[in-house]
């Protein structure tokens, strides 16, 4: 969906085997709904939004996804502004993360990732803003995944993030042979991020970390 994109609603959906992305958000499209879908068999990312404003992905299943689920990756002054991803199922096979926020362009603002399902499939979410660059207003709730992660939720340059009610299998420790690296027995890494709240999540014994700038 581009610029001349608005007021938009895909209700009910079925889309199966795509080379690309099942949704794409782009070109500052705005008020888009994607309710009750069943997506299967992306060559790229599930939902993605690089421009655009007030989207959301609701009560939607998907499953076999070559890179991240949802995908939030604005590029320069491009600006992505309220995205709400509520009430799906992801199931396994999603090579990459469930929630995936990188890219070169600072803008975002105001995403909720909430009361989601992940099955065979850990909860990963990558955010991070570029260096020099602030994203604001984030905020996971009531997710859970049936699956052990050895990675853990990792945000970057966040200000006003709020992570509550998860429900965040971790693995224990482990080294890798012959003085290898060690994963898992951390469930959230912070990186400069502003003002937080994060209570309630039922992640086991796992720790949380602060970790130093790498700007």
């Amino acid at each position: 969906m581009s610029r001349s994109s608005t007021d938009v609603a895909l209700t009910g959906v079925r889309v199966t085997n795509v080379l690309g992305d099942f949704v794409a958000i782009t070109g500052g499209a705005s008020n888009v709904v994607v309710v009750d879908g069943v997506f299967s068999g992306a060559g790229r990312q599930g939902f993605s939004v690089n421009e655009g404003s007030d989207i959301v992905f609701r009560g939607n299943r998907m499953t076999r996804v070559a890179r991240s689920a949802v995908d939030v990756e604005p590029l320069l002054d491009w600006v992505v502004r309220g995205v709400t991803v509520t009430g799906n199922t992801f199931t396994a096979p999603i090579v990459n993360s469930i929630f995936a926020n990188l890219g070169n362009g600072g803008a975002v603002t105001n995403i909720t990732f909430s009361d989601n399902m992940m099955i065979g499939e850990a909860f990963t979410v990558k955010a991070a803003a570029p260096c020099g660059e602030r994203r604001t207003g984030y905020t996971f709730t009531g997710n859970v995944s049936d699956t052990e992660a050895s990675e853990p939720l990792g945000f970057r340059r966040i200000d006003g993030l709020t992570i509550t009610g998860n429900t965040i299998p971790v693995a224990p420790p482990r080294t890798a042979a012959k003085g290898g690296a060690t994963t898992g027995g951390v469930w959230l890494a912070l990186t400069d991020v502003g003002e937080s709240e994060i209570s309630a999540n039922e992640v086991g014994t796992a720790d949380m970390i602060e970790e130093p700038s790498s700007c």
